[in-house]
């Protein structure tokens, strides 16, 4: 019992920053405007002791937690100011609201940058290249600067998605373009400051979206239908009732992309019904025609 006691023991201090060790910060001597400043510590801290930063004038902007988190070289995170200039780092304890050490940083002007096609079809995909500081809640938006909702700027939005949940590491965020033509815009969002940074200006097209199928199918027969739109992720091949219920569909990702053309089931049941192009992202049809379904009822 004894032994495992002991080596339990051994397991702690090896995961915790030396129990003699004198407080320290180390960090970078410079960081970008508003990316992630990695801060390492040593010396004993307590469950609430945190690593604080300030401006030049005796303000505090955050902290963040001081905790080993398990690890024998424990690192906290906090993110940087967008304003440039200089900056200082204390680890503070809690208990005795002692600082226990300094750091200076300095905050740098950086770069941020949106680059995405001039035009797009509708609904069409919309692959967007960025530059800038990545933050938890960083955004890539297509918005519409002269919306209907005039000044509720938030209702303008039309496609959003974090940069951090699309391609971090190649910078690039994909979006679905807006069903309805004309002049948007493409934004680079600061969503800690809630500040767009970077903008470029785009035309959704008015290009032509049309399917074609045969007037009337017998009942469960599977017909060819041909295509023409934004093979967007998610768009698909649909049959629906009158009332545009859909009842049958298939992504036009799983038929013949090259040749346009879907192959779908028709309804076992008798009637009319509507072949339609539909845009998932903007949960729209763009295009449909009248079906006619022929024949007996199939059980099942």
């Amino acid at each position: 019992m004894r032994s495992l006691w002991s080596l339990a023991l051994a397991v702690v201090l090896l995961a915790s920053p030396a129990e003699g060790a004198e407080p320290s910060l180390s960090a970078p001597d410079q960081v970008t405007a508003l990316h992630s400043i990695r801060i390492e510590w040593t010396g004993a801290a307590s469950r609430y002791d945190v690593v604080q930063l300030f401006d030049d004038q005796g303000k505090r902007l955050g902290e963040q937690r001081l905790d080993t988190g398990g690890s024998e070289n424990p690192v906290a995170v906090l993110p940087a100011p967008k304003e440039p200039g200089r900056y200082e780092l204390r680890f503070f304890e809690r208990k005795t609201k002692t600082v226990l050490a300094r750091r200076p940083i300095e905050v740098v002007p950086g770069t941020v940058e949106i680059a995405g096609p001039k035009s797009v079809q509708r609904a069409g995909t919309v692959p967007i290249d960025w530059k800038g500081p990545g933050g938890e809640y960083d955004m890539v938006r297509i918005f519409e600067p002269d919306g209907e909702y005039g000044n509720h700027g938030e209702l303008q939005i039309i496609r959003e998605r974090r940069v951090r949940a699309d391609d971090f590491e190649g910078r690039r965020v994909t979006l679905v373009a807006p069903s309805i033509p004309g002049e948007y815009e493409l934004q680079y969002y600061d969503g800690r400051h809630h500040e767009v940074l970077a903008r470029q200006p785009i035309v959704v097209e008015a290009t032509r979206v049309s399917v074609e199928a045969p007037d009337e199918v017998g009942v469960g027969q599977t017909l060819t239908v041909g295509w023409v739109g934004p093979a967007a992720k998610g768009d698909e091949i649909q049959i629906t009732d009158p009332k545009r219920k859909a009842l049958v569909r298939r992504l036009v990702a799983e038929g013949d992309l090259e040749g346009k053309t879907v192959d779908i089931t028709a309804p076992k049941v008798p009637g009319s019904y509507v072949v339609r192009y539909w845009s998932a992202a903007n949960r729209l049809g763009l295009a449909s025609r009248p079906l006619a379904v022929v024949g007996a009822p199939k059980d099942g």
